[in-house]
């Protein structure tokens, strides 16, 4: 059985990372509990843990400086951040030490079970790498954090350049590696998460399109509305009408 260790200040998030899901069907011990960095690290030289869920923000020892100590002490173990502050910055230091997903509080179960489970399926498929097939791996770990990273910020503005420097790749060879695992470029993968976004937001917030486009990331509607073209097929205004949007706003 695989072992986890929940690192978090606040009782109320063991408790309810113990009950939430079947640990043994997932193929993990029940976690254990460290409420602060530094109790964690001690408790990971006493005991290898395959996976690590911890919160950012924690008294003493945050979060960031607790991964940033982990990796010295283990780099194999898989991270899972859980916090309750949606903020750019936190995303971006999390992926920065190594964590393979960021989660928000509350935590949906399904969305964790299923990182979980695919995490347990990637510590048994690496215990049989080959030497050769090491580089490999690492490289779709790279890709996967990425890409965790898009699904989280793709709100934010940020540029390829930018997004290499967080994952200390080259631009060039970055967008190479990302298109070739998503069949995607960056910034279509981007746009398609924010068109997703965008609909959602319409159909079931009932915001109006242009507060959505604005809080999506786009500064001009005008580009909005040509990527919509372009990836839906159809226009904005037809998707609108086609699932009975009333709105008064002309674009």
């Amino acid at each position: 059985m695989l072992k986890v260790l929940a690192v978090d200040d606040e009782r109320p998030t063991h408790e309810a990372l113990r009950c939430m899901l079947c640990w043994k069907d997932l193929g993990f011990q029940a976690p254990d509990s460290a409420f602060d960095g530094a109790e964690a690290l001690e408790m990971m030289r006493q005991k290898q843990y395959d996976v690590v869920i911890t919160d950012i923000r924690m008294p003493g020892m945050d979060g960031v400086s607790f991964m940033r100590s982990l990796r010295c002490i283990n780099n194999r173990v898989q991270i899972l951040v859980v916090t309750g502050y949606d903020l750019f910055s936190y995303a971006q230091e999390a992926i920065r030490c190594g964590a393979k997903d960021f989660f928000l509080k509350p935590l949906d179960r399904r969305e964790l079970e299923a990182r979980l489970r695919q995490i347990a399926d990637e510590i048994r498929r690496g215990q049989g790498l080959s030497a050769h097939e090491a580089p490999e791996k690492s490289q779709g770990d790279n890709m996967e954090r990425v890409v965790a990273y898009l699904d989280n910020c793709f709100r934010q503005e940020i540029s390829v350049r930018e997004l290499a420097g967080i994952f200390y790749m080259n631009p060039a060879y970055l967008g190479q590696r990302f298109r070739k695992a998503t069949g995607q470029t960056i910034d279509e993968y981007i746009n398609r998460k924010r068109i997703a976004w965008v609909k959602e937001m319409v159909r079931q917030e009932n915001l109006y399109s242009q507060e959505a486009i604005r809080m999506a990331g786009y500064r001009n509607c005008g580009y909005f509305y040509r990527k919509f073209q372009e990836i839906e097929g159809v226009s904005f205004a037809q998707w609108r009408q086609s699932v009975k949007i009333g709105e008064t706003e002309a674009e």
